[in-house]
């Protein structure tokens, strides 16, 4: 097997496993977001902390000031990923190389311990040296070296130096990142497993909800959410009833 820059034997092994789906929430500071890239950063991000989803539905990620006119909400979510890079701090701006590296250079300075893989800082402070590479080849360049994510730490606490345990990832490709009740996170979660988050109220609820729903009523709201147009083809009743099931599987 050729050697890949920077992934190690175990991460090989975990790229060529079905490994279990990561259960997680993602913030939304629109209760109709859609998981997609957000133009303001870079990847897919959510997290395993239904705190931490609750604190980016209402946070602009690269201002620091609360979403006007927001209707923020927070939904869960699987996802698959294998082999993430850890980082050690949560960057306000995952596409400038200041607000990704200048934390890292901070935090060495005082003297803390922050473990990267081999040849990964140096890859970075390369693509740092001419302006747009880091934004434009950051991803591709950790895809070549094995990974496809980044866990990073999302708590809440002061963004420039290394925070706790990372309980958040960006997945480099939106695919990777499901709503757990589509039909794609139903299917996948029959096929591969998830790896439950933390215990919170939004996901013990919604995953009540879904679990008492008649398989009508299933294959109504799988319907709708692969075609919301198919809304309006539906009597008042139960298209009353649809929508008042989508706000509770959605956390609101």
């Amino acid at each position: 097997m050729p050697k890949i820059p920077g992934l190690t034997l175990t991460g090989i092994e975990n790229l060529l496993k079905k490994l279990p789906l990561i259960g997680g929430y993602r913030g939304h500071a629109s209760s109709n977001a859609a998981i997609q890239d957000n133009a303001k950063t870079m990847g897919t991000h959510f997290t395993t902390s239904p705190n931490t989803a609750a604190q980016s539905s209402v946070w602009e990620p690269t201002s620091g000031n609360l979403t006007p006119f927001a209707r923020p909400s927070t939904s869960p979510v699987v996802a698959d990923i294998k082999n993430p890079m850890t980082f050690p701090t949560s960057p306000t701006d995952w596409r400038d190389p200041n607000s990704v590296l200048g934390p890292v250079q901070m935090g060495a300075d005082m003297g803390m311990e922050l473990p990267f893989p081999k040849g990964i800082l140096s890859e970075m402070e390369r693509l740092a040296l001419v302006p747009g590479r880091f934004e434009k080849d950051l991803i591709p360049t950790l895809k070549e070296g094995g990974y496809d994510a980044i866990k990073y730490p999302g708590s809440v606490g002061d963004f420039r130096l290394p925070m706790g345990e990372p309980n958040s990832y960006m997945a480099f490709d939106p695919k990777q990142v499901m709503p757990r009740f589509s039909p794609e996170g139903q299917e996948a979660i029959k096929s591969r497993g998830v790896t439950e988050p933390p215990k919170g109220l939004l996901w013990d609820d919604s995953t009540r909800v879904w679990n008492t729903l008649p398989d009508k009523m299933k294959a109504t709201i799988e319907w709708v959410q692969q075609d919301p147009g198919a809304l309006g083809s539906l009597p008042m009743a139960e298209r009353k009833e649809v929508m008042k099931l989508l706000t509770r599987l959605r956390g609101e």
